[in-house]
């Protein structure tokens, strides 16, 4: 075998919540998984998103937001949707999504919380929801990245060290004087602060404390992560994809099933 080939049974390309969630899953299956990043940085978009997780009927829910319905939800997405909905994908999200994010908070040191008032999207629609059915991210110390934060993908607002704002703040402070509770959230983010700069702690919040939740859960998993490499093919065999070339600092790499790699030796 080529010193430039290696094999694994799942080779993730991309390092958001998705591709994290996939190779942590399938670490905890039992097979081999490496996550493959073009980017110099891991945590793709989730890392600069806001965070929030939309996965009606989860347990958190069930814990801390108001009874829900999980047919009102269906309802919803499918009315949002319309003809561009597969009516059988929704149907397994919504039967099948609480499970998975139960799977992921079990494996992964993710601590979310209900974002009390942040509306569905069209809340209007049949099956919405004005309090919302979403999910963020407890604010997280990176410390307990190490090396690893300097590479994780940066905010997209520069902020102070440790002064970091949740979904729920934004709800609550954007309003400004027109929200009575907004003064007293400017002084709670002002509390954390203190707070983290008194025990020198690294707090990120949103997207930036998923992504960070995700990556201690692989690394947990024994679950590799290379930057600086991009997805070059995909290889085939018998109609199957079982391998990818991916190039990294001008050299291409094979990665893969043991049948991928003999094909690109041929």
């Amino acid at each position: 075998m080529s010193e430039n080939s290696e094999i694994f049974d799942l080779v993730v390309v991309g390092s958001g919540a998705a591709g994290m969630a996939a190779a942590l899953t399938a670490a905890h299956h039992g097979l081999s998984v490496l996550i493959v990043e073009k980017a110099s940085h891991w945590g793709g978009s989730t890392a600069r998103s806001g965070g929030g997780v939309w996965i009606p009927g989860n347990s958190v829910l069930r814990g801390q937001a108001p009874a829900d319905d999980i047919e009102s939800a269906r309802t919803y997405l499918k009315s949002i949707t319309g003809e561009y909905g597969d009516a059988e994908r929704i149907d397994t999200y919504i039967d099948r999504g609480a499970e998975a994010l139960d799977f992921m908070m079990a494996h992964a040191p993710l601590e979310l919380r209900w974002v009390p008032g942040y509306s569905d999207y069209y809340p209007e629609a049949p099956g919405g929801r004005a309090h919302g059915r979403s999910v963020e991210p407890k604010p997280f110390d990176a410390q307990r990245l190490g090396a690893e934060l300097a590479t994780l993908e940066p905010d997209y607002t520069l902020a102070p060290k440790n002064f970091v704002a949740t979904q729920a703040d934004f709800r609550q402070f954007h309003l400004g004087l027109r929200n009575p509770r907004a003064p007293f959230r400017v002084l709670r983010i002002g509390a954390r602060w203190a707070k983290g700069q008194l025990l020198r702690r690294h707090l990120l919040a949103r997207g930036q404390a998923l992504s960070a939740m995700f990556r201690i859960g692989l690394r947990d998993a024994n679950v590799p992560l290379r930057l600086n490499t991009s997805l070059v093919e995909l290889l085939e065999t018998d109609g199957r994809v079982t391998g990818v070339v991916v190039e990294s600092a001008g050299v291409e790499h094979v990665f893969g099933y043991l049948a991928a790699l003999d094909a690109a030796r041929a």
